[in-house]
């Protein structure tokens, strides 16, 4: 059962690494700006980040995806009672360039400039799909999700991870109403020296807000962390494996030295008869490999409604295969003859002599 979660863990854990998020987490910086004293502070650091080589883009956000967005409904229409709930985030424009996400259809959020009394809204598919339009069709189109009366679907975005994959994706918007504060500066690096654009980002932040702690977070990092209790749970279940395998191979040493001992007259008989080493260790080895099969057809149904209850809580995960299965049947049947053919075998190798001069 442990060989067999520690497998299903393993690929579990492999696949939330390599699923595709729908965005770009690396190498993005989330640096917070609650200090700072007004607008012209926030509007000289971002100049500053941008005019740095190393540095590709740089927004504004209320927060960034996994992070904690404000809950709004979206309604088909506008005397709707029961909505879909909607996730959204009050960004500046260059968001998706900073997240590295794509846009379906539409345009990118515009310059808000003053006066401007039109709400412009960024949809993912998935909110797009609830109003039941294309998403060429939703462009221009009036949305009711208590952003406003003025506002409008300017552009709709390829669907991505808002939050852990335990939850299916949601509908999500991305919007320019001042509804909310935009604490975090998003900057997007490049691929560089990154403990010397880590000090360029320092300093120029240290310039525009002299008197503001400088605290950031790693996109891809809070990504990790979220999956922490998973990780420490797959180390758990690998080193219990592991010790299990080790206390299964000294029992089973045990057993097979006791019964080689109980059997040493017969073993020596049948030297002297002509059996071969080979079969001696195989008429050993037989009995305990069928207390192992024994074993495995015990443990698949429980490994198989272990595994699958855990996986429930994902809601994207892997499928179990009977591979997994047949993996660590064999390799428990291969440790297992490991351990009683060694034994099996240092008592065939014995000289008949020794065991039968009483006789």
């Amino acid at each position: 059962v442990l060989m067999i979660g520690t497998v299903v863990l393993y690929r579990q854990m492999q696949f939330i690494q390599q699923k595709k998020l729908g965005f770009q987490p690396e190498q993005v910086l989330a640096v917070n700006t609650t200090a700072a004293e007004d607008k012209a502070q926030l509007d000289a650091l971002m100049q500053n980040f941008r005019t740095l080589s190393s540095v590709e883009a740089v927004c504004r956000a209320q927060t960034y995806p996994a992070g904690r967005p404000s809950g709004r409904s979206l309604y088909r229409a506008e005397n709707e009672e029961n909505g879909m709930l909607l996730w959204t985030n009050h960004v500046s424009p260059g968001f998706e360039k900073v997240l590295g996400m794509k846009l379906l259809a539409g345009s990118p959020l515009p310059e808000k400039y003053p006066g401007d009394t039109i709400v412009h809204v960024i949809l993912n598919k998935t909110a797009v799909d609830y109003l039941n339009l294309t998403p060429e069709e939703a462009i221009g189109k009036k949305v009711h999700c208590q952003l406003g009366s003025s506002a409008f679907i300017t552009g709709v975005l390829e669907d991505f991870h808002a939050e852990s994959l335990h939850h299916p994706i949601g509908a999500y918007a991305f919007h320019d109403r001042p509804t909310e504060s935009r604490d975090l500066m998003l900057v997007k690096m490049n691929a560089g020296n990154l403990p010397e654009t880590m000090k360029q980002i320092q300093s120029a932040f240290h310039t525009s807000l002299p008197q503001s702690a400088f605290e950031y977070t790693f996109l891809d990092e809070h990504l990790d962390a979220m999956y922490r209790s998973e990780q420490r749970t797959a180390r758990v279940v690998f080193v219990f494996s592991l010790l299990s395998v080790l206390i299964s191979c000294l029992g089973l040493f045990g057993l097979v030295a006791f019964a080689a001992e109980q059997r040493r007259k017969e073993i020596g008989i049948r030297r002297v008869l002509g059996a071969s080493v080979s079969s001696i260790t195989t008429l050993l080895a037989g009995d305990f490999m069928k207390l192992v099969l024994v074993a495995i057809a015990l443990a698949v149904p429980l490994a198989w409604w272990s595994v699958q209850n855990w996986l429930e809580d994902f809601a994207y995960h892997i499928e179990v295969q009977w591979w997994m299965f047949t993996a660590a049947g064999v390799l428990a049947i291969a440790i297992a003859f490991m351990t009683v053919g060694f034994q099996g075998l240092r008592a065939a190798l014995a000289n008949p002599v020794e065991s039968l001069r009483n006789e």
